[in-house]
């Protein structure tokens, strides 16, 4: 049995834990600079002084006034996730078969099916829910159909939806998919809430008004314990499973998030560096005698001194502490790059950089990414095996697309700066070195299609008739 001490410090815990507990609305407002906390007052304060005023009668009076207050807020969120989506998400999904020997029928198929791939533009929508994971922690991409065709949705809290996933207690499967999301007014006042609700089967979407006499009785059904919602509809979605592709980051949280702390000491000691550039801005002078004139500008700057023979001017020596705060910040800055994994890019000083060089530049970004694309393996096989069935409905050809999805590997290859000319330069000479065969080099090849083999074969053929002709020609001549 444990002691009161005990039971303290576990109610401590629980209470830190609470504190500590962030929301997809505080990743946003990370997001965005105009929401930071250096425009906060509770984290950094207006300053306030005292000083002596003339009144009117001529007596001296103390007052209390406002210092003039620097806030520098600056993106650096938005700069970590740039390069994170850029070297995850820069090439599309990489597709091959997994067959050592395809059936010619097999290969028609798998180029039929890439092709819809880049129709339905899933590489974007992946892009676009990676996005969302990135900023916000979640994401899915919910597959429809819509008059005989197929179409994808993504569901973000970038867009105004919380997402919650409900997940089989045996298998660990989700069975069960819900997204809330609201409608407003003009005046941007929450008018209807609404809940949309996908399982092996149906799509729900309950409703429930926040205006109005119904909106007082939801209200009320809301304080007794009750939701306050109904049903307005339910359709069969026509799949064989929930059509929701879901992922939560595994750090449940932002891309910055291992990093903000010190997002937030930049800015502050940006805020800091900006008053001190400002109040040594303008030179301050030390005058000795009774004759000394300045002559200014209509805007304030000193232009001249007048002054009689014995007196004298001297620019007062500033004391700043720019150099202080310069090293501090950018240690703050080496430290944040280096937390985040991700690169400040450098100024190259030469014209022609090697590919190798701008490789090591940018290893912390690909090895983040090359992690990442493991985390993301099963989020793709899930929107590969949806794509399957929502093009196969679509192109009423669901048995072959379905048969189909189990020899197709999907996955991503992190972006990598490199030298174009010089992999198509390594893939010709593996090709001619017997390591490697056309179809996979032409598959590889940057400047080439997905059709690029069954073109080059075509081709081929088209030249060996040729030939053939030709040959008959001669002969029938001779």
């Amino acid at each position: 049995m444990g002691t009161k001490q005990d039971v303290d410090t576990l109610q401590f815990e629980e209470k830190k834990q609470q504190a500590m507990m962030m929301t997809q609305t505080d990743f946003l407002e990370e997001y965005y600079p105009s929401a930071h906390k250096i425009n906060n007052e509770l984290f950094f304060p207006e300053c306030y002084n005292f000083g002596e005023v003339i009144t009117e009668t001529g007596e001296k009076m103390e007052t209390m006034y406002r210092e003039e207050t620097f806030r520098v807020a600056v993106p650096l969120q938005k700069v970590i996730a740039l390069q994170h989506l850029v070297h995850l998400y820069g090439n599309d999904t990489h597709h091959e078969l997994a067959d050592s020997k395809v059936p010619d029928e097999l290969n028609d198929e798998f180029m039929q099916w890439q092709m819809g791939w880049l129709q339905k533009n899933i590489d974007v929508a992946i892009y676009e829910a990676g996005r969302s994971e990135e900023i916000t922690g979640d994401k899915a991409i919910v597959f429809y159909m819509y008059q005989g065709k197929a179409y994808t949705k993504v569901l973000s809290f970038l867009n105004g939806d919380t997402l919650y996933p409900h997940y089989d207690m045996i298998t660990g499967e989700m069975n069960l998919f819900a997204r809330r999301f609201s409608s407003y007014d003009e005046n941007n006042k929450e008018v209807i809430s609404w809940v949309e609700v996908w399982d092996d089967t149906y799509l729900y979407r309950y409703k429930q008004t926040k205006v109005g006499v119904k909106g007082a009785i939801n209200k009320a059904k809301n304080a007794l314990g009750l939701d306050g919602y109904e049903l307005v509809y339910q359709q069969p979605h026509g799949f064989p499973t929930c059509p929701v592709a879901y992922q939560r980051n595994a750090d449940n949280g932002p891309g910055w998030n291992d990093v903000q702390y010190l997002v937030d000491e930049i800015e502050v000691a940006l805020s800091y560096w900006a008053k001190s550039c400002a109040s040594t801005a303008n030179d301050a002078y030390i005058m000795k005698g009774d004759d000394v004139e300045i002559k200014g500008d209509p805007l304030g700057r000193v232009r001249a001194f007048t002054m009689g023979k014995d007196d004298d001017v001297q620019l007062l020596e500033k004391k700043t502490g720019g150099d202080f705060f310069k090293g501090y910040i950018e240690r703050l800055f080496k430290e944040l790059f280096r937390g985040s994994f991700t690169v400040e890019p450098p100024e190259l000083k030469s014209g022609d950089t090697p590919a190798s060089t701008i490789k090591l530049i940018y290893a912390p970004n690909l090895d983040l990414a090359m992690l990442q694309a493991k985390d993301q393996q099963a989020f793709i096989n899930r929107v590969r095996y949806l794509f399957s069935i929502a093009y196969g409905m679509e192109q009423k050809r669901i048995t072959e697309f379905m048969r189909l999805n189990d020899h197709i590997l999907s996955y991503l290859v992190p972006f990598v700066q490199e030298d174009t000319a010089g992999k198509v330069a390594n893939l010709v000479a593996l090709k001619n070195a017997g390591l490697m065969s056309t179809e996979t080099g032409a598959e590889h090849n940057p400047y080439t299609t997905n059709q690029e083999a069954d073109r080059i074969f075509k081709e081929q053929k088209q030249q060996q008739a040729a030939d053939r002709l030709y040959q008959l020609k001669t002969a029938t001549q001779s």
